[in-house]
């Protein structure tokens, strides 16, 4: 595995997994496959990553071995599209919450990503989907030749340091999502495409590029439309931030990670229009970028 993923300046899910003590030297996104042996070493007070999708399997095989010697951890999840802690536990037919906190003291706190529960649980802490730097670290693919972790971490970094202040940018919405509609959550994508049609405040892409040129086109506007996707969370919306844009979401239970971030939220996508998109951004732009950052989730998580 390339481990150079814990050293980029952005968060991704890959770059918590590997400041974790204890996660798989193979992270691969909704996986079914569990390998115990990886986690028969854990240590009392542990940051202890799990890949969501597998859950189960640890909760089944290993969590018991640190009941019995009384071992308590950080747990960490994530790699995965389902929804935690509320979809992930319908599918395994698990109540994590309930074997996790209240059968179990050997859970101290669970960080997730893709956090679906409707209000704040004090002891699920949501955390980001950040960027995605694994795709282009396997092979090459139609976003673009194969890269290492930093050279994209970089190449972000670049473009958006190269790229005009907010407010010198084009002053409407762009959109790339239209190229994956799916089904999951609420159609958000198709419920965002019939709110946005015929807009001429938002530009929608009419190819799908590579995502360098991609990124650069989104570096020159203000705002990028970024409905929930497979997962509830989304790599755009971090790309966006990054890039210095303000990525617009529909309400969710994420409002908890996007909170303090330059995230335009609304509550419905019939409620978008440039008089709300430039009042939201006065508030949003003046947020940090210092969520954006690995540093920061790690000492997050590291201190709590």
């Amino acid at each position: 595995m390339n481990e150079i993923e814990k050293h980029c300046k952005y968060v991704s899910s890959r770059g918590i997994a590997q400041n974790c003590d204890v996660f798989p030297p193979t992270i691969k996104s909704d996986t079914m496959t569990f390998n115990p042996l990886y986690y028969y070493d854990i240590k009392q007070g542990d940051k202890v990553y799990v890949i969501t999708s597998v859950l189960h399997h640890f909760t089944k095989l290993i969590l018991p071995i640190l009941e019995r010697k009384n071992i308590s951890i950080k747990l960490i999840t994530g790699a995965c599209v389902k929804g935690a802690p509320c979809e992930i536990s319908n599918f395994h037919r698990i109540n994590y919450i309930e074997r996790f906190f209240i059968n179990s003291k050997s859970i101290t706190y669970w960080f997730t990503q893709n956090y679906d529960y409707h209000k704040l649980y004090n002891k699920i802490i949501p955390i980001p989907l950040g960027l995605d730097y694994h795709t282009l670290q396997k092979n090459i693919h139609w976003w673009g030749p194969k890269q290492t972790a930093v050279q994209q971490d970089n190449k972000i970094d670049q473009i958006y340091k190269s790229s005009h202040s907010f407010y010198e940018r084009i002053n409407k919405s762009f959109s790339f999502y239209q190229f994956q509609m799916f089904n999951r959550h609420g159609k958000d994508r198709y419920l965002a495409n019939d709110a946005l049609k015929g807009k001429k405040f938002n530009i929608f892409l009419n190819e799908r590029l590579n995502r360098n040129t991609t990124w650069k086109l989104c570096s020159g506007y203000k705002y990028i439309i970024s409905p929930h996707g497979n997962g509830l969370d989304c790599h755009r919306t971090y790309e966006a931030m990054c890039l210095g844009c303000l990525p617009v979401v529909r309400s969710s239970s994420l409002n908890l990670i996007y909170k303090d971030m330059p995230v335009i939220i609304l509550n419905s996508w019939d409620s978008i229009s440039p008089e709300l998109l430039e009042k939201l951004a006065e508030q949003k732009i003046k947020n940090s970028r210092q969520k954006l950052m690995l540093k920061y989730w790690v000492d997050f998580i590291n201190n709590y």
